[in-house]
């Protein structure tokens, strides 16, 4: 037990010489409050765990004279006093005494009131038990350092005191102060670092010496003792003793493993000292600011905040450092290499067994990505109420976000109106309805959808809205605005372009039918003529017509009035040619390679116009001296866009030496110029027939309106 209980000492020593200044009265302050700690630590352990369970025992006794008697043991006050008589014997140079205004018929002589410090002293710890007094001053000439701690009464010090029949005072109560434990020192003994070490290991003695006079009396006890059950209760209080020293040891241990293991930084400061100098720090906090331990220790440690003082935060914390309390705040601080980080610090403070503050532990945690992402996520939250669109986020299809722009799409005041709220407030039971049969199927399986709604504002009034929701891990995104203008607008674009649809329908009909009286009135003038020349170029400007009014007749016929599928029209125009001709047909064939290719107007006009031209000549010239023959159109696009057209026939051809670039025949003139309209290339291979190439691409569509 007596090496467990050293082990205690020294593990507690190491703690507090670590936090101890370098000024001559701090380390005299620290050190008259651990040998004063430790002598009333073993006077109360000795109540608790010796008076306290043999008091009711007939056979026990307890005075202050006990060594004159069998059986008798010390009362606390003597254990007190015969404990500061051991360390005055073991410490010459030390003072170490207990007085009291009202002392024991038996202590007026040595326990009285001796003189000025001695009064003062009560006097103060009166006024404030929790505090100690001291001061320096001379004895004998000699300067030291005198360091008074009050004995205040508890529960069973009132219960003896109260009903012993010596007592001086019969009135104590829980809390008052009885006496006053002094301790004194020559202040030589804290001048030079070697003294102080020579202290220090003095100070272990000194309570090492404690526990064993504690030990040796309850041993003294039991072996003096012959009754079984005194024996019994000693050696059951000693074992207890020595379990709960035992576990104490283990706790201690384990603390300081696990102050110097955990991540987060650890920081203990003296909090009776004005400026709070930091007493210990742990490898977390070394690692986090870039300092080490000793070049913190005995420093406040708002040297981490730089020039950067004017921080709320740190008003909180000085604050409640002010009033004793803990609290937890989230302060700017710098590294040692100059690195901003963000320290969230939670202070809590420590008191001794009498209720005294004595220190405050910080637990520091470096939340700068933390900080970093909330600042992000609030520039984002401000962008998302800047914009136009309703944005709101529902968990478990109640909102818990909605920007501005959303509760006043809504008619509402606040978002607050809607936090908390079922999104089904804002739709009627139909639309609720089809949004949950509809929507939320698709939502779920693809995890968007995007549409419209008809949503209900507050005054009941309702809306088209533009809907997208977005939903992960069971919260939804939706984002919203009010497109009922836009719909109208939509709409009446529709109702204007089904209008113009219609007018250009009855444009192309119209165009048609007078392209068509035009053609009946060239053959009615016809009938007129009796010039075969004549008549022949009136037929020919006939066919033309005819051609360019089958156009408007497709476009008529089209759903779309401004493109038309140019195979089809050449198919149908080359079938209107074979019809309108007055040669003998049966013969000739037909052949069709047409690819399906959609052009504007401006485009299929001269290709009609240049197919009736080169269909008829060969309908009227190539096959004169043949029985049979053949006409094939070829059409095809390719990846360039450009369009070939191929008109060839297998008749007689041109004459020998024919140059058709220089023909005065009107309608191969008429051939190269709409060739050069569609601003194509023109080729004309003359064997085994004729064969005529075109290239060229899509005319550019020229604004009518």
């Amino acid at each position: 037990m007596t090496v467990i209980l050293l082990i205690i000492i020294i593990i507690n020593f190491a703690l507090e010489i670590r936090a101890l200044d370098d000024s001559i009265i701090e380390k005299a302050i620290e050190s008259s409050r651990l040998i004063s700690e430790s002598m009333i630590n073993a006077r109360d352990i000795y109540s608790t765990e010796v008076v306290a369970k043999l008091n009711d025992i007939p056979e026990v006794n307890f005075s202050h004279n006990y060594s004159s008697f069998p059986n008798h043991a010390p009362i606390p006050a003597s254990f007190l006093m015969e404990l500061s008589e051991k360390i005055r014997q073991s410490n010459p140079e030390l003072i170490v005494r207990y007085y009291s205004d009202y002392p024991f018929p038996w202590r007026e002589k040595e326990g009285g009131v001796k003189d000025d410090f001695q009064k003062s002293a009560l006097q103060n710890i009166r006024q404030n038990p929790s505090q100690p007094f001291y001061r320096e001053e001379k004895i004998k000439g000699v300067p030291f350092f005198r360091y008074g701690v009050g004995d205040v009464m508890k529960p069973s010090c009132v219960e003896c005191h109260n009903r012993h029949p010596d007592s001086p005072k019969r009135d104590w109560k829980v809390g008052d102060v009885r006496g006053v434990l002094e301790i004194s020192y020559p202040l030589s003994l804290f001048q030079s670092a070697d003294n102080y070490t020579h202290h220090l290991t003095r100070l272990v003695v000194i309570t090492f010496v404690v526990i064993i006079l504690l030990y040796q009396t309850i041993e003294k006890m039991v072996k003096s003792e012959s009754n079984k059950k005194i024996n019994q209760i000693l050696q059951e209080a000693n074992r207890e003793l020595e379990e709960k020293v035992e576990m104490k040891t283990k706790d201690l241990i384990l603390k300081e493993r696990a102050i110097a293991a955990t991540q987060n930084g650890i920081i203990i400061v003296d909090a009776t000292k004005p400026d709070f100098p930091c007493m210990l720090v742990n490898p977390a906090f070394e690692q986090m600011t870039g300092y080490q331990a000793k070049e913190v220790i005995g420093k406040n440690c708002r040297f981490l905040q730089g020039n950067d003082q004017n921080q709320e935060s740190l008003q909180i914390l000085r604050r409640s450092l002010k009033n004793h309390q803990g609290c937890q705040v989230i302060v700017r601080n710098y590294k040692k290499n100059g690195d901003l980080f963000w320290n969230e610090l939670n202070i809590s403070p420590i008191y001794d067994v009498h209720g005294n503050l004595t220190h405050y532990i910080g637990v520091q945690n470096d939340v700068t990505e933390r900080v970093n992402t909330e600042q992000i996520m609030k520039r984002q939250l401000n962008a998302m109420d800047a914009t136009i669109d309703g944005i709101a986020v529902l968990e478990n299809e109640i909102f818990v976000y909605v920007n501005a722009s959303h509760h006043k799409l809504f008619g509402y005041n606040d978002p607050q109106d809607l936090i908390g709220v079922n999104w089904r407030v804002l739709y009627s039971p139909q639309e609720v309805d089809r949004i949950e049969k509809d929507i939320f199927p698709i939502l779920y399986d693809h995890g968007y959808w995007q549409g419209e709604a008809i949503a209900t504002k507050k005054d009941g009034s309702t809306f088209i809205e533009g809907l997208s929701l977005s939903i992960n891990d069971n919260v939804i995104i939706c984002i919203c605005r009010d497109i009922t203008d836009i719909k109208k607008a939509q709409e009446e674009v529709k109702t204007s372009l089904r209008q113009k649809e219609i007018l250009l329908k009855e444009i192309h009909h119209r165009v048609k039918n007078n392209l068509l009286v035009v053609s009946s009135l060239i053959d009615w003038q016809t009938e007129f003529l009796t010039d075969p020349n004549i008549i022949s170029i009136m037929e020919d400007s006939q066919k033309r017509i005819q051609s360019m009014a089958l156009i408007h007749e497709k476009l008529y016929k089209s759903s779309d009035l401004a493109r038309i599928d140019l195979a089809e029209y050449l198919k149908s125009l080359i079938e209107q040619v074979f019809l309108s001709s007055n040669l003998n047909l049966d013969k000739i064939n037909i052949e069709f390679d047409l690819q399906s290719i959609f052009v504007n107007i401006e485009t299929a006009t001269p290709c009609g116009l240049i197919v009736n031209e080169l269909v008829a000549n060969s309908l009227e010239h190539a096959f004169s001296n043949q029985e049979n023959g053949t006409i094939s159109l070829n059409l095809c696009l390719d990846r360039s866009k450009k369009i070939t057209l191929i008109v060839k026939d297998n008749g007689i051809g041109f004459p020998d030496n024919f140059d058709w670039q220089k023909t005065d025949s009107l309608g191969l003139q008429l051939v190269s110029l709409l060739t050069q309209q569609l601003e194509g290339k023109l080729v004309i291979n003359q064997e085994q027939g004729t064969e005529v190439i075109i290239a060229f691409k899509e005319l550019e569509y020229n604004t009518r309106f």
